[in-house]
């Protein structure tokens, strides 16, 4: 678990939320998008989610409040990053999605939350990929689909693996989701890897090699 965050962090403010060793993204979101590359794979950001083989990838927390990184109160760029922020009353929710330093065809995020308030609180989080795919099947913190140019995975890769696709699952696109509870001052962050190998090379090998590497990973982006 993370240290708790300061009363400080208000809408419209990153305080608290972000550690100085994921490096500098301060940029604005551009009109035209901002782009998440490594040799592998590219995607977009754009206002309303980040775009990966054409599927927008987005989450959602539901608690006393609901919260949506594609209705994101603050959006701030950097190399191969992108930052969205929501916050609502005293639940505050920050994504940060990157392309690793790797040559390998994937990307990661890391979802921190925060409760600012004085009351302890409870919230069902989902994570989305919406893939144009349907007939997509469970593995272990995993949701796996099969594309005619290879498997695509949404994985969580945190140190604990918890989440589980939802029920009913979702017609179409990859989704996880898992339960968290936070103490009043307190912050929690879990990790997530959308994978998209090609041809016949599976997934989930790909996706082990991550767990529980993600806020490294975002640290070595940064050159720490």
């Amino acid at each position: 678990m993370s240290p708790p965050i300061p009363s400080t962090a208000t809408r419209g403010s990153t305080q608290g939320l972000e550690d100085p060793a994921w490096g500098e993204a301060s940029l604005p979101l551009p009109s035209a998008g901002h782009t998440l590359s490594n040799p592998a794979l590219e995607a977009r950001a754009l206002a309303d989610g980040v775009y990966l083989e054409g599927g927008a990838i987005n989450g959602i927390a539901v608690g006393d409040e609901i919260l949506r990184t594609s209705e994101a109160t603050l959006i701030r760029c950097g190399t191969a990053q992108v930052r969205r922020q929501v916050s609502g009353a005293s639940m505050h929710l920050l994504h940060v999605l990157f392309a690793p330093r790797v040559e390998r065809p994937l990307l990661l995020s890391l979802v921190r939350f925060a409760n600012t308030g004085s009351e302890l609180f409870s919230l069902d989080y989902t994570e989305l990929w919406e893939l144009p795919c349907q007939d997509a099947h469970e593995e272990v913190g995993a949701h796996v689909a099969r594309l005619p140019a290879g498997e695509r995975a949404l994985a969580e890769v945190s140190s604990a693996v918890r989440a589980r696709v939802p029920e009913p699952p979702p017609r179409f696109g990859l989704a996880l989701t898992l339960r968290l509870t936070l103490p009043p001052g307190s912050q929690r962050q879990v990790g997530f890897a959308y994978v998209a190998p090609s041809g016949e090379e599976p997934a989930a090998p790909m996706v082990r090699a991550w767990r529980g590497d993600v806020e490294a990973s975002l640290r070595a982006l940064a050159g720490g």
